[in-house]
């Protein structure tokens, strides 16, 4: 079986939260993540690359915040997931809730970053993945 590959959506301002759950779905189930400013290198065409990547991925997850909301890029983001059919798994930073397209998902808290909270939502993304499979 291969590995199963995740496009986290996010705002520049939520990259810090966007890092360590990508460390701890890598750390925990061994999901290929793309996290825009970490895996575009320089000199790369960053459009080019997040289109490429989200095409690729299995799993799409938004990172749900006053931040996202805002961000040009996280909806077009969601378009394109939306677009091509990819599973969508929100993951709500504050009290934000899914917007537009998305609005009719049930999203999953992720209001702390503390370790044992993220290893939590971690195993809950694990088995609601592995339940749709």
């Amino acid at each position: 079986m291969e590995k199963l590959s995740v496009f986290i959506s996010y705002s520049t301002d939520d990259k810090t939260s966007a890092g360590k759950l990508k460390k701890y779905l890598h750390t925990y189930c061994g999901f290929d993540c793309f996290l825009a400013h970490e895996d575009i290198l320089i000199s790369q065409e960053w459009e080019s690359k997040i289109i490429e990547s989200l095409n690729v991925s299995d799993i799409f997850i938004p990172l749900i915040s006053e931040y996202s909301k805002n961000s040009i890029y996280v909806n077009q983001e969601i378009g394109l997931a939306l677009a091509h059919k990819k599973p969508i798994l929100p993951l709500k930073l504050s009290k934000i809730n899914p917007f537009g397209f998305i609005s009719r998902v049930q999203a999953m808290n992720l209001f702390s970053t503390d370790h044992q909270f993220i290893i939590t939502i971690t195993l809950q993304i694990f088995l609601s993945l592995v339940a749709d499979v």
